[in-house]
């Protein structure tokens, strides 16, 4: 399952190299970063309500903690939202192609874990 955006909404997507599963991966410090959709320039973010959104413009709920697990699988975490420590409301997808909500996740659900796959466009597809 890919991760990208459909309608203004995060969502799953079965189909590899769609141009709605390419995102811009924005380094803005060590291990923090934003997810800029391609296609839309928008941006994936968490809200206060732990909702996964879109936002058109970059904002501080738009930053990410980048980590790459011991399997070689990468989540993003909230750098801004949290419940009970630092990093701990991650970016995830259901089998279903749904979000979860955040405030459910938890460290090594495969949910919250994506592989990085570079494309010819200089952009990364997150599956």
């Amino acid at each position: 399952m890919n991760l990208g955006i459909i309608n203004k909404k995060v969502a799953g997507m079965k189909k590899d190299n769609d141009i709605n599963g390419l995102f811009e991966i924005q380094s803005y410090a060590t291990s923090i970063v934003m997810l800029r959709h391609f296609a839309t320039e928008n941006y994936i973010a968490i809200n206060e309500k732990g909702e996964i959104i879109v936002t058109p413009s970059k904002n501080d709920e738009c930053l990410f903690y980048h980590y790459m697990e011991e399997n070689g699988y990468v989540t993003f975490a909230s750098v801004k939202y949290y419940i009970n420590e630092h990093y701990d409301l991650f970016l995830n997808l259901k089998a279903n192609g749904k979000v979860r909500d955040v405030r459910r996740t938890a460290p090594g659900q495969t949910s919250s874990q994506f592989i990085l796959i570079p494309s010819d466009t200089n952009k990364s597809c997150i599956r």
